[in-house]
């Protein structure tokens, strides 16, 4: 099982919107919190990360199931893995042209 995790930090004067893909939840993350997002699957990948003025959009990989942690409590589990993509897609690419891009155009 390949493992991958990437950490998400709101150092801003307000609460930032934390867009998962492609489960397409969103998470406020409060301002002087982090949010840490783990993923396995049996193929290689990790996470993308797309930062904007308005948020932050992660991208799984193929195969993922994921954690999200606030404060070492967990707060969402995505055990629904990604399904595949066609090769040479990214996840990005993939949820944007199936579905658009994520609410206030995070990403």
């Amino acid at each position: 099982m390949k493992e991958a995790s990437t950490t998400i930090t709101n150092k801003g004067p307000v609460a930032l919107e934390v867009w998962i893909e492609p489960w397409a939840e969103g998470i406020a993350l409060p301002v002087g919190k982090h949010l840490v997002i783990s993923g396995s699957s049996e193929a290689e990948g990790s996470f993308e990360v797309v930062r904007s003025e308005s948020g932050v959009t992660v991208y799984a990989w193929p195969g993922c199931a994921a954690t999200v942690r606030m404060d070492d409590a967990v707060i969402r589990s995505y055990e629904t893995r990604v399904p595949g993509i066609p090769e040479g897609m990214s996840m990005k690419t993939f949820v944007g042209n199936m579905f658009g891009p994520p609410p206030d155009s995070h990403g």
